[in-house]
């Protein structure tokens, strides 16, 4: 319980962390709106919205831990995210091709919100290791959960919530805050 209130407090204290995930959502609802009127419904189109919907996760997801590491500012956070391009690319694809596929499931949106809670808890690896810093992190899950369930059920909650507009703006930070404490205290 310590860690989620660590969480919250940070949060709390580093509200401007907020500001990059905002512009995200936006950015990302209107290009999803412009594919949607623009382009016919197919399998590809699908495919493609589901995509950048994943990087645009990953993005907000590394702009909002960027802000948690460095100062909070927009230009630091989009230099230090940058830095990352190709690696936070990968991963929105790789999150992308899971909305995609269990969109096709039924309450395959619990499954996307588990997808996105491993990318919350696994951005600390991948921030310091690239892309290899995914197999870092699914080794040390399972020692993790097994020390702090409850963190987890938080950060799962905060990414199953994240797909709702409006509340995803104070949940992706939260998760991701969170994410990184347990990362912390629990390496």
């Amino acid at each position: 319980m310590q860690r989620v209130e660590e969480a919250f407090k940070e949060l709390a204290n580093r509200l401007t962390l907020i500001l990059p995930v905002l512009i995200i959502v936006i950015l990302d609802f209107m290009v999803d709106l412009v594919i949607e009127v623009l382009i016919p419904p197919t399998l590809l189109t699908r495919i493609g919205i589901s995509i950048i919907n994943g990087i645009a996760f990953s993005f907000a997801i590394s702009m909002v831990f960027s802000g948690y590491m460095t100062t909070p500012s927009l230009y630091e956070e989009w230099r230090d995210t940058s830095s990352r391009l190709n690696c936070i690319i990968e991963l929105g694809i790789i999150l992308g091709f899971f909305f995609f596929i269990f969109s096709y499931i039924p309450f395959g949106f619990l499954l996307n919100s588990l997808a996105l809670a491993f990318l919350l808890v696994s951005f600390p690896f991948v921030y310091k290791s690239g892309i290899r810093g995914i197999n870092q992190s699914l080794q040390w899950l399972t020692r993790a959960i097994s020390e702090d369930a409850l963190s987890f059920i938080i950060i799962y909650l905060s990414a199953l919530l994240s797909f709702f507009p409006v509340i995803d703006i104070l949940l992706l930070p939260y998760g991701t805050i969170l994410g990184y404490i347990v990362y912390r205290e629990v390496i």
